[in-house]
């Protein structure tokens, strides 16, 4: 595919040219003033995430299209040993940020015996970290990014590219950084089981932890070849999106809804303005 300018995109020329049933209104939106506290005269709107499929990463990081990683979510010891457990931390490698097994997962839902939505009226296809970053790139001021952008018949395919020299940085982290991402994997572990409560209520909290071992509560060693992710189907203004993302856990069973999805977050002691204000960012 040959390269496109910004401009032929934006008025919608070369989608016309290729096909003009692909031809999409696409909306321009103002950069926002970040240094003005005023409430935006208009909102965007969002429409809730309605899941598509989900898939697992084995200890080996090969794509299953079950639940089997899927974790659960329950109360967390207090005084939790954070560091326990770090010299077997199974550390998958930092790499190139590929959407290949997200397309899988697409492809799995709009062809064949899966199939719920048409590929053709899906705007955006991006893992969820990209849209992160792009609809919070007004507030960010402490690191540059770059991305690589693909439009196949009408429909935008979002990965963010990583140059060799970050993915060697991220690779060698000083063993003090290092012990403090470990810290956010630990409690997540603790966080967790694999297996479902029996009670009914989606809020039920998780007593006993899925392993035995020297710490008590502790819901497995960490590898962070395994993981969940849900695919999504969205609606930002008149676009369509398929988001896909790695999920911590669900509180109590999953039942095909984001309803019960939960995010886990580390943070440390906010001990004053500075600290409150990155907090809040």
């Amino acid at each position: 595919m040959s390269k496109r300018k910004i401009s032929d995109v934006v008025d919608g020329t070369e989608l016309a040219e290729e096909d003009p049933s692909q031809k999409r209104r696409l909306q321009l939106l103002p950069y926002p003033n970040v240094a003005s506290q005023a409430i935006p005269s208009k909102s965007i709107p969002f429409q809730q995430p309605m899941p598509l499929t989900s898939f697992s990463y084995d200890a080996e990081h090969v794509q299953h299209f079950d639940d089997s990683a899927l974790r659960y979510y329950h109360s967390p010891p207090l005084n939790a040993q954070l560091g326990y457990g770090y010299e077997r931390w199974i550390r998958r490698p930092e790499e190139r940020s590929r959407i290949d097994s997200l397309l899988k997962a697409v492809d799995r839902v709009t062809d064949g015996q899966h199939k719920k939505m048409r590929l053709a009226d899906v705007g955006v296809v991006a893992w969820r970290g990209v849209v992160t970053r792009i609809l919070t790139a007004p507030y960010e001021d402490r690191e540059a990014w770059e991305m690589n952008v693909m439009l196949v018949n009408g429909t935008l395919y979002l990965e963010e590219n990583r140059t060799e020299l970050q993915i060697i940085e991220k690779n060698n982290i000083k063993p003090q950084h290092l012990k403090r991402m470990y810290y956010g994997y630990a409690f997540e572990s603790y966080c967790t089981t694999d297996k479902a409560h029996n009670s009914q209520s989606p809020s039920a909290l998780f007593d006993t932890p899925s392993h035995n071992s020297g710490a008590p509560g502790w819901g497995g060693d960490v590898n962070t070849n395994i993981q969940w992710c849900s695919v999504v189907r969205t609606k930002l203004g008149d676009t369509k999106f398929v988001i896909g993302g790695e999920v911590d856990c669900s509180e109590g069973r999953y039942k095909g809804t984001t309803e019960t999805f939960m995010e886990l977050k580390t943070s440390l002691t906010i001990r004053g303005a500075s600290d409150e204000e990155k907090f809040e960012k």
